[in-house]
């Protein structure tokens, strides 16, 4: 028993919206201003209107001052309260007459009578209004001539769904931290007695009198009475839940609350904003355990709102110790990736929503992220859930991309990467999974970054290059691509299509010989071309290989020179270094070899003699012993050498800013940028991609 859909037209930021809420706890995630807020206003509003006319022009989309009018349907689900019903033998007896609590509709001028033929009533609505067990109830709210219109006129209707599937909205950045009211309020509409409660005019029995007190109170109170209405004063009479709030406030002995003896205006915000929260929450669970035919909805909007990480994490843990939270709806709204993190981990049935906006247009969507349903996603954390807030995401295999993306000289000459997040996926597939917004199914931008050899080995047996990995990192293995690649009919993904074959056709009929030093392909024209059309298809599918992998973005052949005079600057043996560098004839070799000695690998996808196929190439293996021992040379220098993550690659990027560049002289941002995107090709490509993103 719950509210299934809402559908949303023409109202505030949304243009369209079906919201499915097939699970019980929902969350909505994305950043400012697109629109979360939004939905839970516009439920919150359909449902106050359930019961009285709220006119409120807040709803209307003010970039579209043409759209008078504005739809909202709910789509409730009967099935529990039927079911329920069905099983009663008697209808008037045990927790069923707790239905009667709050079926009193005298301060909205219904004739409803809880007691007559309660089952029939129930029986009578949904045979009326019902198909198979469900209703829909659509409100249309013209502005021009201040209407509001319901597809189901029978109010008590209305007034019965509103009591059976209630709606409670929080929203944290409006709670009065130092006036708890709103306490006393949510606990008289709950109307949390299990029977019918009739509230006379005289409250005698609050008081402890005899006879003669007696007398004098009613003596009192005739007497005020009186002097009212000699002065034409009238009392408004408080509703059934006002009065409920009251007397529960006279039997608790006040209104006013302390914190651990504490006045409230003495406490801080953070510990007043989740005090009132908890309570809120909990009260509303408390006092539905009572109440088995109705089925409560909880709103809170931005629930971290002021609150400490290990707050958050206490608060979702303990409502769920309640018995009425699995059969209680949740829709949260949240910046907070902590919070989104504690759902996922805390709760088996749970959605999240990504909500977005188009900016331009100022339209909000929204898009249901793929669970995590398997355990490993258990191990969430807050650097994963805070990807699910990312305007543009971009997936690096590990550390030593992490150090270049963030080195605060590339960041001042490219401002638009502050708005990238970066996630090291540290090489493994599971860990890409639980991220990537293409698994998620949210409309997350995002590039992943991979090394060649993911995706391509040499054999030097066969002499050809052939794809390697699996089919989730090399989209060239995955079955399912291929098939759906030869239907495609626009221009972008025939191309993409022919793209394939045309690397299908280079890896099986093209060889591919290493040349005497064994570091380079002496087919150099033809390789080339086969990094472009992979670098191209890949592409397609918001992957960017590396031509080698990432240090051969560093060490390349546009600006091996530089990367040599940076390291000759070092105080160190260079000896052996110097004859194995000048004996080398080409630019090709030079940058082999400068790119393998940091880590890297060869133009075959080699770095290290362990590796079968480098085994296999002698002079590979001999050049690597010198390599060895160059490296052991640069470990006793004054350079910050060890391994890929010592360091040297932010020193090397450093030394570049300061040295060939002038970053002061902010009219030389396009000069700039020009001279790092021709000494660093592939990573300004990399930056191109992000920089089209933003």
């Amino acid at each position: 028993m719950s509210i299934n859909k809402i559908t949303i037209k023409n109202c505030k930021s949304i243009e369209f919206m079906e919201l499915n809420l097939k699970k019980n706890v929902n969350c909505f995630i994305g950043i400012n201003n697109v629109g979360k807020t939004n939905i839970m206003k516009i439920l919150y509003f359909f449902h106050l209107n359930l019961t009285r006319e709220v006119f409120d022009d807040s709803m209307f989309n003010k970039t579209n001052p043409y759209n008078d009018e504005i739809e909202i349907s709910v789509e409730y689900d009967f099935s529990e309260l039927i079911n329920k019903v069905q099983t009663i033998t008697d209808p008037f007896e045990g927790f069923f007459s707790e239905f009667f609590s709050k079926m009193k509709f005298n301060d909205f001028g219904s004739n409803i009578d809880p007691t007559n033929e309660i089952v029939d009533k129930i029986m009578n609505y949904v045979e009326e209004y019902t198909t198979n067990n469900k209703c829909t109830l659509t409100l249309k709210y013209n502005r021009r001539n201040k209407s509001i219109y319901w597809n189901v006129k029978e109010y008590d209707f209305r007034a019965f769904v509103s009591v059976r599937f209630p709606i409670f909205f929080l929203e944290s950045r409006n709670i009065n931290l130092y006036n708890w009211e709103l306490i006393w309020k949510v606990i008289g509409e709950i109307a949390p007695f299990r029977k019918k409660v009739s509230i006379s005019k005289s409250i005698k029995g609050v008081f402890e009198l005899d006879e003669e007190i007696e007398g004098n109170y009613e003596n009192v109170i005739y007497g005020i009475i009186e002097e009212f209405e000699k002065s034409n004063i009238k009392i408004r009479q408080d509703s059934v839940y006002e009065k409920i709030s009251q007397i529960i406030q006279l039997q608790l002995g006040g209104k006013d609350f302390d914190y651990e003896s504490h006045q409230l205006k003495l406490g801080s915000y953070g510990m007043n904003s989740y005090s009132f929260m908890s309570l809120y929450v909990k009260l509303i669970l408390r006092l539905f355990e009572n109440k088995h035919l109705s089925s409560p909805l909880i709103m809170i909007d931005e629930p971290e709102l002021h609150i400490h990480l290990k707050k958050i994490e206490e608060f979702v843990r303990e409502i769920k110790q309640y018995d009425r939270y699995v059969t209680t709806k949740w829709i949260f709204s949240t910046h907070s990736p902590s919070f989104t993190k504690n759902i996922i981990i805390e709760n088996e049935e749970y959605e999240i929503f990504h909500v977005t906006n188009t900016e331009l247009f100022n339209k909000s969507h929204i898009t249901r992220i793929n669970g995590f349903k398997q355990k490993k996603y258990k191990l969430l954390s807050d650097n994963e859930a805070n990807l699910f807030f990312s305007e543009i995401c971009l997936f690096v295999e590990g550390e030593t991309e992490l150090e270049i993306f963030r080195n605060g000289y590339l960041r001042t000459l490219f401002p638009k990467l502050h708005r990238v997040d970066i996630y090291s996926f540290d090489g493994k597939e599971d860990k890409l999974k639980l991220v990537n917004p293409n698994d998620r199914k949210s409309k997350i931008k995002y590039l992943v970054l991979i090394d060649m050899d993911k995706i391509l080995n040499y054999s030097s047996k066969s002499k050809k290059y052939k794809t390697s990995g699996n089919a989730y990192l090399n989209v060239m293995k995955n079955n399912n691509i291929v098939n759906r690649e030869k239907y495609h009919y626009k221009k972008k993904f025939k191309d993409t299509f022919r793209i394939r074959n045309e690397i299908a056709e280079k890896l099986k009929f093209t060889t591919f010989e290493i040349d005497s030093t064994g570091l380079c392909i002496k087919q150099n024209q033809e390789r080339y071309e086969l990094i472009e059309l992979m670098q191209q298809y890949y592409a397609q599918y918001n992957f960017m290989p590396f031509e080698t992998t990432i240090e051969g973005a560093i060490i390349n052949r546009a600006n091996y020179h530089l990367f040599y005079e940076w390291v000759k600057g070092y105080n160190w043996e260079d000896s052996k270094f110097e004859t194995l560098y000048t004996s080398l004839q080409t630019d090709s070799q030079k940058t082999s070899l400068l790119r393998v000695i940091f880590f890297g690998k060869t133009e075959w996808l080699n770095g290290k003699k362990e590796d079968k196929n480098a085994s296999s190439n002698s002079e590979f293996v001999k050049i690597f012993k010198i390599i060895k021992e160059i490296r052991n040379e640069l470990e006793k220098s004054n350079l910050d050498f060890g391994d890929k993550t010592s360091g040297w690659i932010t020193l090397y990027l450093n030394w570049f800013f300061n040295n060939k560049l002038d970053l002061v002289k902010t009219e030389n941002i396009f000069i700039n940028r020009s001279l790092f995107h021709a000494s660093f090709p592939e990573l300004g490509k990399v930056i191109d991609r992000l920089e089209g993103m933003v």
